[in-house]
C-alpha cells in the first residue's frame, strides 16, 4: 500500500474494530472495497468477518488474488461484485455467508464515492440487520440531487431540504478542493487544467460543437495531456469521442493565442472558489449528519480523521442504533 492508503487503513480499520467490539457485532459490509486493503485488515488484525463489496469486477478479483497471497488467518473476507444504486442489500445479505451466526453488521465505507456514501447512510436506517456505518465520502461532483429528479438525492436531511439547499455541479466540484495542501506547482497545474477546460467549452460552442450553458463532462486526463493547449483538445475530443479532425491544431492554437491573457482571470475566480471549499465540505457533510439525527440513532458523530495533509477528505460520518 501506499502511505497516503496505508494510514487511511490502519485509522479507519481502528475506528471500525473499536466500534464493533463496543456493539458486539462481528460482521462488516465494506461499499466500495477495491481491491480489499481495508477488508482485509479488519478480518487479520481485528477477526472480523468481511463482505467486500465492489462495482468493478477488475478490483473483486484484484481483492481475491491479493487474499489469495495474503492468507487471512483471523475473521474471513469474501468478494461479492455489485453495483449498489440504493439502500437495498438483500441480495448482498443472501450472497453473504458470515461466520458468526447474526447478520448483523456494520456497514463502512472508505472515500465511498458520491452518492454511495448517502446510499450507505440511508442502509442503517433502512435496514434491520445494519446496526451501525462508518462511512468517509468523496468526489462530491458525483453526488445525485433532487434537483436533477434523483428522489432520494442530495440533500437527504429535511432540515436542509427545507431550507432549499442545492449545489449545483460546479458547487460540487468545488467542495472537493482541498488548497490548503497545494504547493506553488500543484496551485500552477490547478490553474492551468481550468483555463484549458474554460477556453476548450468556448472552442466548441463556437463551432457549434456544443450547446452553450450545456458543460461537457471529460473527467480526468494524463498530466502529458496539459503540456499545451493543442494537446489538452486533442486528449479532450478523445474523451468525448469526437473525431481529432473537428478541431484543428491551428485553430487550437490560434484560440490560446488570442485568450491567453484571461488565463489570470480564471485564477481570481478559482482562487475565489477553493477558498469556499471548506464551507462547501461542511454542509454536504452536516446533510449526513442531520439525516441521522432526525432518524433518532443513539449515535449520530462527525470524526475529523486522517492527517489532512495526506487525506484532506478526512470525515467520518458515524451512526448506530
Amino acid at each position: 500500500m501506499k502511505p497516503k492508503k496505508k494510514h487511511e487503513v490502519e485509522y479507519l480499520s481502528a475506528i471500525v474494530a473499536e466500534l464493533a467490539e463496543g456493539m458486539n457485532i462481528k460482521n462488516v459490509i465494506d461499499l466500495g472495497a477495491g481491491q480489499g486493503y481495508l477488508s482485509r485488515t479488519l478480518a487479520n488484525n481485528y477477526g472480523l468477518n468481511v463482505l467486500a463489496i465492489d462495482s468493478n469486477e477488475d478490483q473483486t478479483d484484484g481483492g481475491k488474488y491479493f487474499d489469495s497471497r495474503a492468507k487471512v488467518k483471523n475473521g474471513s473476507v469474501q468478494h461479492f461484485s455489485r453495483r449498489i444504486e440504493d439502500s437495498d442489500l438483500s441480495a448482498a445479505f443472501d450472497a453473504w455467508h458470515p461466520e458468526s451466526a447474526t447478520k448483523d453488521c456494520i456497514v463502512i465505507g472508505l472515500h465511498a464515492c458520491g452518492s454511495l456514501t448517502e446510499n450507505t447512510i440511508r442502509m442503517l436506517v433502512d435496514n434491520e440487520n445494519v446496526r451501525a456505518c462508518c462511512v468517509v465520502g468523496c468526489c462530491y461532483n458525483l453526488i445525485q440531487t433532487k434537483v436533477d429528479g434523483h428522489e432520494d438525492g442530495f440533500p437527504i436531511s429535511k432540515k436542509l431540504s427545507d431550507l432549499g439547499v442545492n449545489f449545483n455541479l460546479t458547487t460540487r466540484m468545488t467542495g472537493c478542493q482541498a488548497p490548503a495542501t497545494w504547493t506553488e506547482e500543484t496551485s500552477s497545474n490547478f490553474y492551468r487544467r481550468h483555463f484549458f477546460r474554460a477556453l476548450f467549452q468556448k472552442l466548441i460552442v463556437d463551432k457549434c460543437l456544443a450547446e452553450a450553458g450545456k458543460p461537457l463532462l471529460i473527467g480526468s486526463l494524463r498530466k502529458h495531456c496539459y503540456v499545451d493547449f493543442t494537446a489538452y483538445v486533442q486528449a479532450a475530443l478523445n474523451k468525448l469521442k469526437m473525431p481529432p479532425q473537428c478541431i484543428t491544431d491551428d485553430e487550437a492554437k490560434q484560440y490560446f493565442e488570442e485568450y491567453k491573457d484571461k488565463e489570470d482571470q480564471i485564477k481570481i475566480v478559482w482562487t475565489l472558489s477553493a477558498v469556499l471549499a471548506p464551507v462547501i465540505e461542511s454542509v454536504i457533510v452536516m446533510d449526513r449528519y442531520w439525516f441521522l439525527k432526525e432518524n433518532n440513532l443513539s449515535t449520530a458523530d462527525i470524526v475529523p480523521g486522517f492527517d489532512y495533509n495526506l487525506s484532506p477528505r478526512n470525515l467520518i460520518v458515524v451512526g448506530a442504533k
